[in-house]
């Protein structure tokens, strides 16, 4: 009975292992199959984030106020 216990625990740590390394694949930036003149149309389409919240809110002077600490 104890053999079929541990063969189990080591064949689900061999599908948790190999499920980590998938995912850890799956999950990189695949900037890096882009050509330069690509990469270079990506970033000219890129903008800054807006600030979403209406003028005069606490929440637009809180957008406003983070967004001036991150640019120091």
């Amino acid at each position: 009975m104890q053999r079929s216990s541990t063969a189990g625990v080591k064949h689900l740590f061999s599908i948790a292992t190999l499920t980590a390394i998938l995912l850890s694949g799956a999950c990189t930036s695949s900037n890096s199959l882009l050509s330069p003149e690509d990469e270079k149309e990506a970033a000219n389409r890129c903008t800054d984030p807006q600030n979403p919240y209406n003028e005069g809110t606490g929440h637009y002077a809180g957008y406003e106020w983070a967004e001036e600490r991150i640019r120091q």
